[in-house]
């Protein structure tokens, strides 16, 4: 079941799912704006998910952080147009470390679930960061991840000083950067695959 993705929507029944005699590795919650308490029973009975995929939802911030308890093997994680609500009740909670996740894509989605995977180990990251969202949170983000080699896509309006700093210290090996503005003159020590 490592290729088959389990699609979660509003009107999936979880009951019926955990049922199955099928063991799902990779869950994807589509569309679905009530993520309830409920889908803990997936991945209680689903132990071994190694993909989770968030498009277009709305989830509790308290209840991803249980998500993220619960899913130790996790090494793909992507998050699309999602948002968080009550984010502001969680400071006393630390979310777990996803000392295997390997890949993480971050598309236009709440800011906090970057702040709640500061602690991971990230090697590849894709990043659609929405204009409206600072900067320093993606900065914070970076600064914690030591093992990150691969950036396949980076779409900022602006790169400033601090933000290249941060890129540089990373000791990337691949870097896809796309902006409305970058000083060419900052980046002449780099070595450039497209200028463009």
């Amino acid at each position: 079941m490592k290729k088959l993705s389990l699609v979660i929507s509003e009107k999936t029944v979880i009951s019926e799912v955990v049922e199955s005699e099928r063991k799902h590795q990779a869950v994807y919650f589509k569309f679905n704006y009530k993520i309830s308490e409920e889908s803990i029973k997936l991945f209680n009975e689903f132990g071994d998910i190694k993909s989770l995929e968030l498009m277009r939802c709305i989830v509790d911030a308290e209840l991803f952080i249980k998500f993220l308890a619960l899913l130790p093997h996790l090494e793909n994680l992507s998050i699309y147009t999602t948002y968080l609500k009550n984010k502001e009740q969680t400071k006393s909670l630390e979310p777990p470390r996803l000392k295997k996740l390997k890949r993480l894509n971050f598309r236009n989605s709440d800011e906090k679930f970057l702040t709640f995977l500061e602690d991971s180990s990230v090697q590849s990251f894709h990043l659609g960061y929405p204009t409206q969202y600072p900067m320093k949170t993606v900065e914070e983000f970076l600064k914690t991840q030591s093992k990150l080699r691969k950036i396949s896509c980076f779409t900022v309006s602006v790169v400033d000083d601090s933000l290249m700093k941060v890129l540089i210290d990373l000791n990337l090996e691949k870097l896809h950067l796309e902006c409305d503005k970058l000083d060419m003159s900052r980046i002449g020590n780099l070595e450039l695959v497209n200028t463009s």
